[in-house]
């Protein structure tokens, strides 16, 4: 694909359209459709890897859909770590759903 603004091809083009060099243009944060805390650590957005775990594991296991959502809460916290303020705070959510999605599993 290539990005709409440079025109280069490249393998991490968003669903902006801009590969990861213009996305660091000087434009303003879209805090809605595109959080700067989804999408600096990564050159692809981070609600696209959360996307491609929770369907594989949804493909692949008979968990709940709560334990779904918490798993993808875990990895999203774990992947913006730092990004949104505290990394500890985020890691601590992390560890909040870690502890929500085992005891889903006892019961």
């Amino acid at each position: 694909m290539s990005c709409k603004m440079c025109g280069r091809l490249e393998r991490w083009v968003d669903g902006s359209g801009k590969c990861a060099e213009c996305k660091k243009i000087d434009l303003p944060d879209d805090v809605v459709n595109h959080p700067k805390h989804y999408t600096d650590s990564f050159p692809l957005e981070t609600r696209y890897l959360i996307e491609a775990l929770l369907n594989a594991v949804c493909e692949s296991t008979d968990l709940s859909p709560w334990q779904v959502f918490c798993l993808g809460n875990m990895f999203k916290y774990r992947l913006r770590a730092g990004e949104k303020g505290s990394a500890e705070q985020d890691i601590n959510k992390a560890n909040k759903y870690r502890e929500f999605f085992q005891e889903g599993l006892d019961v």
